[in-house]
């Protein structure tokens, strides 16, 4: 599993530096996960991710700026 370094760290008697990418086991990797110390970027989970909160971040933007663009022109109109 591909993990990226938040917080500079020793694993399996590697020191890793902050934004390093390495690829670690899940089963070693998975305690400093937990900690906060590194994250996992598979490309999997980062296209799964990614195409859900571009359509939640899509909809709701699109209701907003109907809500929102009616309101402030109607009011500043009047």
């Amino acid at each position: 599993m591909k993990v990226k370094v938040l917080h500079p760290t020793i694993i399996d008697s590697q020191w890793l530096q902050i934004d390093d990418v390495v690829d670690i086991e899940i089963e070693t990797a998975q305690p400093y996960v937990e900690l906060g110390l590194i994250e996992a970027v598979d490309e999997e989970t980062i296209i799964q991710s990614n195409n859900n909160n571009d359509g939640d971040e899509n909809t709701s933007d699109d209701e907003t700026n109907d809500d929102g663009g009616k309101g402030p022109k109607s009011g500043k109109g009047k």
